[in-house]
């Protein structure tokens, strides 16, 4: 198998176990992206791939983010949550996986979907509407938003 080849091969074993994952809770598939939209909230898993990445080896990592379809109009950045999977580790981390071979995907497949049943989607199916967001917000958590953002979207709220 070519060196191209490979990385394709590794990157579909991630892709196929993110399908079985996330298809059965309502997500679609486009590219490396998974969303499901709840009329409010736009969810999105999305594998990327390390630029330090090589023809041999693949380095890879998920990013979970929510977009709010009430603060797309009033905001610069359309995404309004944003973590890395090792965010969910017992010990959080930016954590990227590396795969060299079939069996290092198949393990990183399983790691990711462990993390996603276990810790990702309960997550986000607590985070159902945009004024869940900004309850977080609230808390001072603001997982990918600068402190800027998180005020200015807390006064869009306060202004409705």
């Amino acid at each position: 198998m070519d060196n191209s080849n490979k990385l394709k091969t590794y990157k579909s074993i991630i892709i196929n176990a993110l399908n079985d994952n996330l298809k059965p809770k309502q997500f679609k598939r486009k590219g490396n992206t998974f969303s499901r939209n709840n009329t409010d909230l736009v969810y999105y898993i999305k594998l990327q791939s390390s630029q330090s990445s090589t023809s041999d080896v693949l380095k890879a990592t998920i990013n979970i983010e929510i977009s709010s379809l009430i603060l797309l109009p009033v905001a610069y950045d359309p995404i309004h949550f944003r973590k890395r999977i090792g965010a969910y580790l017992q010990t959080p981390y930016d954590k990227w996986w590396v795969m060299d071979n079939e069996k290092s995907a198949i393990l990183a497949a399983d790691e990711i979907s462990q993390l996603l049943f276990d810790k990702v989607i309960p997550e986000l199916d607590m985070l159902k509407t945009t004024r869940d967001l900004a309850n977080l917000w609230r808390q001072n958590k603001c997982p990918g938003l600068t402190e800027f953002q998180r005020k200015e979207y807390l006064a869009f709220f306060s202004n409705q």
